[in-house]
């Protein structure tokens, strides 16, 4: 079934339009910028350094995921701020998953 041709309902139809004459910039270390490292936003002032034996392991999983210092990642990190992409976001979730399975065979 092919809807060419066909007008779509006024719900979809967007009521007003704005004319880009440029597309806006992202702010550095956004949208999959490589490596992360060399755009890691310094650590806020005062930022929280991991309290807790999860909260550590999380923090290792972070960095390790998008190849920056552990040194840069506190519990307030932003993980896209700080060079993040969803491929790194895969990798993260792929690793913590590696992780708990593992913990729960040795049952703890």
């Amino acid at each position: 079934m092919s809807l060419s041709g066909q007008k779509p309902p006024d719900r979809l139809v967007p009521s007003a339009r704005t004319a880009l004459t440029a597309l806006p910039a992202l702010p550095r270390g956004a949208g999959g910028s490589g490596g992360g490292g060399e755009h890691a936003a310094p650590p806020a002032s005062g930022a929280e350094p991991p309290g807790t034996p999860l909260q550590e392991i999380v923090r290792d999983l972070f960095a390790e995921a998008i190849g920056v210092p552990r040194r840069t990642v506190h519990a307030d990190s932003d993980f896209f701020r700080l060079g993040g992409h969803p491929a790194a976001a895969a990798r993260l979730l792929a690793r913590a998953r590696r992780g708990a399975r593992r913990d729960t065979r040795r049952g703890g």
